[in-house]
């Protein structure tokens, strides 16, 4: 039997009766780390922890963010 895939990133899902399809985190979003600011699109930034800081235009902003929800793809099971 093969494992049920995320549509989007193509990790493994595992399914939680009452929560649905989830990552393997047990959260139904994946979260990612912003690579540049969301505002002026620089890659020089700071990590603060779960905040970041522009070296560029100096704005602060939430480090990390939900990419996608968690989506069975129907091919891999």
């Amino acid at each position: 039997m093969s494992q049920t895939r995320c549509l989007w990133c193509g990790e493994p899902l595992r399914f939680i009766p009452g929560k649905g399809w989830v990552h393997q985190d047990g959260k139904l979003y994946k979260e990612v780390r912003r690579q540049h600011c969301p505002y002026c699109k620089s890659r020089k930034i700071i990590d603060k922890g779960k905040t970041g800081l522009c070296l560029n235009c100096n704005s602060t902003f939430d480090l990390y963010y939900d990419d996608h929800c968690a989506m069975p793809d129907r091919r891999s099971r």
